[in-house]
């Protein structure tokens, strides 16, 4: 084969290899992030391509959007990108250092002199590949917990577009309401049955719910950008999961697969490595190395001569380089700790919202609601009779709606306690049982 084509060939190789390496990253990310947030990230984004699975003609569902968000979102892309950094460290620890030639040519006649110094570095060179090893793993595993985050960000988004649209729903029902007491006060007045401070109180009654009811519209607008903006895909019908038998484990269970989770992974591989470093201060300063030394006398043979060198440790015997790596590793020790006391406080907080939410919902459900249906019954009914103005009418009817805007607040407290849940664990602990829809 000509020498072009070996160098073809060599090319070919050389890119197969980076292109391997940086599809098995990404296999790798996608098979853990599968396995804890149920969806996968793509080997390489094309745009407009979506999941495998997600059929947004009848509505995404929180398993599609959390999909869209770990396929689409220009964040985790941007952190798949950054791995490419961590495998180039990792190339050059493998690769070893070239070789240095001097040469001294002499002006006319004399010596040519020349050395060739080849640095060893055979005894650090199986450290620092561990090491890189184990820095490239730790990237992987901090993008699929910035996958994690993200997969709880898309599932709180789905909380409070689901809260908003609640809202916006209840004012405006709040609203058309209120518009209908506004003309049953001014038929009233018409009649000579009814006063004027209840025409009056009903129509800033009127204009009060109208003003409510169009910046809850504009939250829910804004709810549905946001969600849009995370998962990068235009949204038309959100499917959300109804709280109802939904469970969760133990507070043990949790800490335990915590315990797996991808930044407690990646704070053990920095430790790891950060050991490795410090074990190595010692040899890194000797830089031992190979000398050839070359000579030739005019009109003579050649002579070849090989040697050694090593640094003469007198001065720098490390001192800078290990306080270097004993920080380093001292850092990494403090931040493993704090990782492991913030996510237990994760979870207890997690839980804690989670039964907060659940007891008011129950108490929402059972006491708040029915009470406040019955009074605006009853102040409807004496309404009817004569027996009642239009304020307590009013009145009855904001309790109701207030009543109900504390229950779309209740679940959405628990949505998202449940998205915190999930990311504390590292893992779908919080299992749903219906679905209900979002227009």
């Amino acid at each position: 084969m000509s020498s072009p084509g070996w160098l073809a060939l060599a090319g070919l190789v050389f890119c197969a290899s980076c292109a391997t390496g940086k599809d098995r990253s990404a296999a790798a990310i996608s098979a853990a992030l599968e396995a804890r947030a149920g969806a996968g990230v793509p080997r390489s984004h094309v745009e407009g391509s979506s999941p495998q699975g997600v059929n947004l003609a009848d509505g995404a569902d929180e398993r599609e959007i959390v999909a869209l968000a770990l396929w689409n979102n220009p964040g985790l892309r941007a952190s798949l990108a950054d791995l490419g950094l961590s495998e180039a460290d990792l190339i050059a620890a493998r690769t070893p250092r070239n070789p240095n030639l001097s040469l001294l040519d002499p002006v006319g006649s004399g010596l040519l002199e020349g050395a060739i110094a080849i640095p060893i570095d055979l005894l650090r060179r199986p450290a620092r590949i561990d090491a890189a090893r184990d820095r490239l793993e730790r990237a992987r595993q901090s993008v699929v917990q910035n996958g994690l985050a993200l997969a709880r960000d898309a599932r709180t988004g789905i909380a409070d577009l689901a809260r908003a649209r609640d809202r916006a729903a209840l004012l405006d029902e709040d609203a058309k309401a209120a518009a209908k007491l506004v003309e049953l006060a001014e038929k009233a007045q018409a009649l000579g049955r009814g006063r004027g401070i209840d025409t009056a109180t009903a129509h800033a009654a009127a204009a009060d719910s109208e003003i409510a009811a169009e910046r809850a519209r504009n939250d829910a607008a804004l709810a549905l950008i946001a969600l849009e903006t995370l998962v990068a895909t235009p949204l038309d019908i959100v499917t959300v999961s109804d709280i109802g038998g939904r469970s969760a484990a133990d507070a043990d269970v949790l800490k335990s697969a915590a315990a797996r989770r991808p930044d407690i992974f990646a704070a053990d591989l920095a430790v790891d490595a950060a050991r490795r470093d410090l074990d190595g201060v010692a040899l890194d300063v000797l830089q031992p190395g190979a000398i050839i030394d070359l000579g030739q006398e005019q009109g003579e043979k050649l002579k070849v001569s090989a040697g050694a060198s090593v640094n003469i440790p007198l001065f720098d015997r490390g001192q800078a380089a290990r306080a270097r790596a004993q920080a380093i590793l001292d850092r990494a020790l403090a931040e493993r700790d704090g990782l492991r006391l913030l996510i237990d406080q994760q979870i207890d907080a997690a839980l804690g919202n989670l039964e907060t939410a659940r007891r008011t919902l129950a108490m929402i459900d059972e006491d708040l609601l029915p009470a406040a249906e019955r009074r605006l019954t009853v102040a409807e009914a004496a309404l009817g009779l004569g027996r009642a103005s239009l304020l307590e009418v009013t009145l009855a009817r904001r309790d109701l709606i207030a009543a109900r805007l504390q229950r779309a607040d209740a679940v959405a407290a628990y949505s998202r306690a449940a998205a915190d849940l999930k990311f504390g664990a590292g893992s779908d602990v919080v299992v749903a049982s219906s679905e209900g829809s979002i227009p």
